[in-house]
């Protein structure tokens, strides 16, 4: 499964994220190794997200509604 995940991550700053990320779940003595792991796994959506649909293009689109105070796009539009 692992393999699976890493042929969608294109920078090697992904694949070290999600590396960490699941070495925090191998460490059975960090009693926050599941809040770690879903974190950092959360900012690695995060980031493969805003590489796969950069911010001018979203604002681009026809359904694009300002949802934000700063008029970024956000999350949810994103994805």
């Amino acid at each position: 499964m692992e393999e699976k995940i890493e042929s969608y991550l294109e920078t090697e700053f992904e694949r070290k994220l999600f590396s960490a990320s699941t070495s925090y779940l191998e460490n059975d003595s960090d009693p926050l190794r599941f809040n770690s792991f879903a974190y950092s796994l959360r900012e690695l959506i995060r980031n493969v997200f805003e590489r796969r649909a950069p911010e001018e293009k979203i604002k681009s689109c026809t359904w694009f509604k300002k949802e934000t105070d700063n008029g970024k796009p956000s999350r949810k539009q994103r994805y």
